[in-house]
């Protein structure tokens, strides 16, 4: 089963928490202030990134519309973006960290320590809260309070609904 790191501990902490009436109260799948939430929507900033540097987003998306989708400035979006990109490169350190950590207590034919993967966890999501203070320190006053609303509303309702983009 192929999983985005991101998934992963949601994954684990609903299995561990999921109830049919913890589901009712839970509109969407992130609060507001989770940094779950921020990571993904950095990942989904990322891909579109990708799309745009490949020449394959889909027709009509700009530049511009991502912009005012994300309700920022045009000039604020590459200030954005450097920062969603130092923090993927992270990421894929971190998932690197962790794979090869798994592969070798598999070789050793050994369960991974609990103590290990929660430090995994506890790296990962510093690794968030570091990028989003560096994305707010890295655009205006004005596009931050624009994009914080734009993640906490649209594209968290978004994620409830199978979107995320």
């Amino acid at each position: 089963m192929n999983v985005q790191p991101c998934v992963v501990p949601l994954l684990l902490f609903h299995l561990w928490s999921w109830s049919p009436a913890a589901a009712q109260q839970r509109p969407t799948p992130y609060q507001p202030e989770d940094p779950e939430l921020y990571c993904t929507f950095f990942r989904a900033h990322s891909a579109l990134d990708q799309q745009f540097q490949a020449g394959t987003a889909s027709p009509g998306t700009t530049l511009a519309s991502t912009a005012s989708l994300y309700h920022i400035s045009l000039d604020d979006l590459p200030k954005l973006t450097t920062e969603v990109r130092k923090f993927m490169t992270g990421l894929v350190a971190w998932e690197a960290q962790v794979q090869a950590y798994v592969a070798k207590q598999r070789a050793a034919k050994q369960l991974p320590d609990m103590k290990v993967m929660i430090d995994f966890q506890v790296q990962r999501q510093r690794l968030v809260i570091a990028t989003h203070s560096q994305v707010h320190q890295a655009l205006t006053p004005v596009s931050w309070s624009g994009l914080g609303a734009y993640i906490k509303g649209d594209y968290r309702r978004s994620l409830a609904t199978g979107g995320g983009k």
